[in-house]
């Protein structure tokens, strides 16, 4: 029995890749709150390799019917990451400016750093999230109030953990800072309003920087209750109103309850872009960033080119995102 067996073993490691790819893809579209689900979701691409190497296998071992159906796999989960790679056509007719968001690991994040990139990127608006009430001292010291002196910050003092502080951080003058409800972890929104220029009347953008609670190692039923919690604070803003949302959204493109959140004109600036799956998370390890957790959304704004940068000391990658305001 050990020689088919032994034979056999390609076939069933084939069909058992293909099973994983299939289990990413069921993952993709359930909206559920079990941390199982939500973590084949975030693992879709790494899955859709699996299947890639099971077909591999069956093809070699000529097992056809399980190849067509490792093909419709396969075929099915490029379909769902094709918008992250095919960039949207954009008129590029209004102001240019660039947006930062970044995660600063609980005040670790060199604010040097930080200064750093605001200075050399011509950072406008940048959207900061654990940055507790020392770390605000820190990037003040190190001169971000010179390069972005208008602010509206939460530091999460309210909260268990104040380490968990969340802010806007605004070249322009900021109108209307407000922490919202129903977080876990300090989320703010504010309207910084960009002067006129060349011809250009003022315009008015809403910014909220957020950082929903993530699903694990935690139970996962606050961050199934704060996306669509952030997602009805976004749907409230006026429709004709362009806004910017920044932060560590603990969740992948390949999570449902993210892709709800891209509704009523919202996208994600890296799928717009086409700039791919901006893997931010974890950093500062021997192995390289995994899941793309962090993102920039838009609504009434263009995303030209997004990218990624370090923040030493922080175990994410922040987002720069090089943006188009309407004409």
């Amino acid at each position: 029995m050990t020689g088919p067996r032994l034979a056999n073993a390609p076939a069933h490691l084939g069909r058992a890749g293909t099973a994983l790819a299939a289990l990413g893809l069921v993952a993709h579209w359930l909206s559920v709150d079990q941390q199982l689900f939500i973590v084949a979701a975030s693992a879709v691409p790494y899955l859709l390799f699996a299947g890639l190497a099971g077909w591999c296998l069956l093809v070699a071992g000529r097992r056809w019917r399980s190849v067509a159906a490792a093909t419709a796999v396969l075929l099915v989960g490029v379909l769902t990451q094709l918008p992250l790679y095919v960039a949207d056509r954009v008129t590029l007719s209004g102001r240019s400016i660039t947006v930062m968001s970044a995660n600063l690991a609980l005040g670790v994040g060199s604010p040097d750093a930080v200064v750093a990139l605001v200075r050399e990127h011509d950072v406008s608006v940048l959207t900061l999230l654990e940055q507790p009430a020392a770390e605000i001292q820190r990037l003040l010291s190190a001169g971000l109030g010179q390069l972005l002196p208008y602010r509206y910050v939460d530091t999460g003092q309210s909260r268990a953990d104040p380490a968990f502080g969340t802010g806007v951080w605004s070249r322009y003058p900021l109108a209307g800072g407000r922490t919202l409800p129903e977080f876990s972890f300090a989320a703010v929104t504010a309207t910084v309003t960009y002067p006129a220029e060349g011809g250009r009347p003022s315009l008015p953008v809403r910014i909220f920087a957020v950082h929903p609670a993530p699903p694990y190692p935690v139970p996962a039923i606050r961050w199934t209750r704060e996306l669509p919690a952030l997602a009805r604070e976004l749907r409230s803003v006026g429709s004709a109103d362009p806004v910017l949302v920044g932060g560590d959204f603990n969740a992948t493109w390949d999570n449902a309850q993210f892709r709800r959140l891209l509704r009523g004109g919202y996208r994600d600036a890296a799928e717009e872009a086409g700039a791919g799956s901006l893997r931010s998370y974890p950093v500062g390890s021997s192995v390289p960033p995994t899941i793309a957790i962090d993102h920039v959304l838009l609504r009434g704004i263009q995303a030209p080119t997004v990218l990624r940068v370090d923040v030493p000391g922080s175990d994410h990658r922040a987002l720069i995102a090089r943006l188009v305001l309407p004409g």
